[in-house]
Parts: structure tokens; sequence; C-alpha cells
């Protein structure tokens, strides 16, 4: 491991200003803009996709910005910052998948945008036939092997790549292509732009919690409940035992009271769909005692 050594007990930083080119037909291409909601959109997948990749694989923080624009269809100048990859021996296998030496370390992100993006052509976006080739491959050892898999069908990844390439969808933007100086990164086309779109699985997730709030909203029936605490939210109360100490008591008398509540956050979400719904309900509920405020009786 002493020819990763430089790279484990230094701390370097690489900058690389890429361009995000847009090409097509679409009229404001033709001029030299590009509609707000489809860019946003995109270039905001982009990032989120660059910010996986260096999380997931490399174990770095990145810093993305938006440089400059120059004419071509569309061309944006974004400017991404990565602290030197940590314990490169820990993932030298995962780098050498992609085809990256130790020495290329400096172009490891653009190097492995490049082999994931054709990896998903190569699949024809079948992220199964993906998993079967990493499981496939003799030179990645199990953990490293997960790594991988869990990289690439991150959801965050996942749903990047999908808004980054989403412009592809209107007949006018025939191409989205990534460059560094003269040199393509990789680019995809309106024909490939299915290998990227993810279809998120339905979810249903509990996670329990903890906190200590103070009522900021009543309905007048004293049936919507709104919280503040570590968060604001609205929750439904499960503890019966609060609900007839307070279902007689007027609003002004209970805003102000703190309270020591034990509940459940679901986030729950269809098949297909990208808005999560989450619903807080507190479970138990206990008075705080405040010098301010006579407690409830």
């Amino acid at each position: 491991m002493d020819q990763f050594k430089l790279y484990e007990e230094e701390i370097n930083y690489f900058s690389e200003t890429v361009i995000v080119k847009y090409d097509g037909t679409n009229p404001f291409l033709l001029t030299h803009q590009i509609d707000a909601t489809d860019y946003s959109i995109s270039i905001g997948g982009y990032a989120k996709a660059l910010s996986t990749i260096c999380t997931d694989l490399f174990n770095t923080p990145i810093q993305i910005s938006i440089v400059a624009n120059d004419e071509g269809s569309f061309k944006s100048v974004v400017n991404t910052t990565i602290k030197s990859i940590g314990l490169i021996g820990s993932i030298c296998g995962i780098l050498n998948f992609f085809g990256i030496e130790a020495q290329d370390i400096s172009d490891a992100l653009t190097k492995t945008q490049t082999a994931i993006v054709q990896e998903f052509k190569d699949a024809k976006g079948d992220i199964n036939k993906l998993v079967e080739k990493i499981n496939r491959d003799k030179n990645l050892n199990d953990d490293e092997k997960s790594i991988l898999i869990e990289s690439i069908n991150n959801q965050n990844f996942r749903e990047g790549m999908d808004n980054f390439t989403r412009p592809l969808d209107d007949n006018g933007y025939h191409a989205i292509t990534v460059a560094k100086g003269e040199q393509k990164i990789f680019s995809i086309k309106n024909t490939e732009r299915h290998y990227f779109k993810y279809t998120p699985p339905a979810e249903n997730e509990t996670d329990f919690f903890d906190d200590n709030v103070e009522i900021i909203y009543l309905s007048p029936e004293l049936n919507r409940w709104q919280f503040k605490g570590k968060n604001e939210f609205w929750a439904d109360i499960q503890d019966h035992t609060f609900i007839n100490r307070t279902k007689n008591k007027k609003s002004n008398e209970l805003k102000g009271l703190h309270f020591k509540v034990y509940g459940r956050k679901i986030t729950t979400r269809k098949a297909g769909q990208k808005k999560r719904h989450i619903t807080w309900i507190i479970d138990t509920v206990s008075e705080v005692p405040s010098p301010f405020k006579l407690p409830l009786t």
C-alpha cells in the first residue's frame, strides 16, 4: 500500500471545470438560451448525481458551482472541487473496475463519470445486468462489490441522472454533453434517455422520535395540532389521556405550554411517484413544567 501513501497522508484539493452543453432545435437553444425550469431540474440532477458518486465511492465531499455560460446551443460552465480522496487503498479495486489507476487520481471523478454512463448505456439501463457484471468481476472483493452496487443503484444517484437527462424527453433537445476542455466526458442522446429514467419504488418507513415541543396551533375543534420542536409539524395525537385532559380547554390555555412527546414519523410514497407524504403521530405526551405557564389541571 506504500504507493498510495501520498494520498492517505496529505490533503489536496482537485478542481476542474466542465462544460454542460444542451444541443437541439428547441426555440430557446437556437438563440443560445434555455428554459429555466428545464435547466434548474437538469443541472440540479447533475449536481446530485456527482455528489452521490463522491460520497458513496470516494468518501469525500464535493463543491459544485456554476461559473458562467457560453454560447453553443447552450453551454453551462460548472466548476467542481473535491478533497483528495482519502484512503485510496480501500477503494483501489473500485477505481480499477472503471479503469482508473492510482496515479490518475486527479482525474478519478471525470473517468468515473465516463465509465458509469457507458455502463448504463451498455446495459441499456438494466440495473440487474450491471449488478451481474459487478458480481462476476474477479478483481473486486465482496465489500467493494457491495459498495459499487449500492452506489449505482443509490436512489439519489438514479434520481439525479433522471433529472439531469429529463430535458431529452422534449423533442427539441437532442443531446446533453459534459466535456472538459476538448475532452468529452460523456454525451447522452435523446434516444438513450430511457436508459437513465428512474421509477422510485414504493416506500413506507417509520422512524421513532422524541422531542420537547410547544403547541403553536390548535383548530377550533381541537382535532388538528401543530407543534414546534426540532421541526414544525402537524400531528395526530394517539394519547387518549392527554386528549381527555385537553378536550375542555381553550386554545389559549394550551398555547405556550411545553410537552415531552414520543411518537412516529411515517414516510410513504407510491411506486413511480417522487413526492413523499409524511405523517407525524404522537403516542405519548407529558407536560414539561414551565415557570411562565400554569400546568394543566
